[in-house]
């Protein structure tokens, strides 16, 4: 399932949308829009008309928006979903009340790679004030970020690796002692891995 990202204007242009959809199916033909994105948090009556005219496209089903907010405010970038209610006056939709819902994130393999890649990158600006000049500017988020070297991503992952040994040896550690019960289903786990 997908959503397509729309400027939240009070039209949309469907031939752009329609060609869009047209090859998004040539690459990803079992793939289902189930509606649109959009940047920010406010919902506003552009909100509704954009959701309305997808609507249309989408024979009359309600729907998802799902809003980005790219302003990484609390450190962390916001998402969330709604599903609109149209309400109509005769034949004509007048608004849509956005109502929000659960969302669940799923991931491929290649796209952790490169979300960690983002997360974990150093902003390639540094802090000319810095008495080193290899530090990074502070608070900027929005720095590019440098990917890193295979050397750091093979330390990370190892790092990793040893906090889920360590981790693993200390529940087995408390099971065996006595200190903690075990559960058969873990240990299989742990004895399969």
């Amino acid at each position: 399932k997908n959503c397509f990202p729309e400027l939240a204007s009070a039209t949309i242009d469907v031939e752009h949308h329609n060609a869009m959809l047209a090859l998004h199916k040539r690459v990803n033909p079992k793939e289902v829009v189930v509606g649109w994105y959009m940047t920010g948090e406010a919902l506003t009556a552009q909100t509704s008309g954009v959701n309305e005219e997808f609507r249309k496209l989408m024979g009359g089903a309600e729907p998802v928006l799902m809003t980005v907010d790219t302003d990484l405010k609390g450190m962390k970038m916001g998402v969330k979903a709604y599903s609109a209610k149209s309400f109509t006056v005769g034949d004509r939709v007048v608004m849509s009340r956005f109502e929000l819902v659960p969302i669940d994130f799923h991931a491929t393999t290649q796209e952790k790679i490169g979300v960690d890649a983002l997360i974990t990158g150093r902003p390639d600006e540094v802090d000319p004030k810095s008495p080193d000049s290899k530090q990074p500017v502070k608070g900027r988020l929005d720095a590019p970020s440098s990917l890193m070297s295979q050397l750091e991503a093979v330390e990370g992952s190892l790092s990793n690796l040893w906090e889920l040994i360590d981790t693993t040896h200390g529940y087995v550690s408390s099971g065996v002692s006595g200190k903690a019960e075990g559960k058969a289903s873990i240990g299989r786990a742990i004895a399969s891995a």
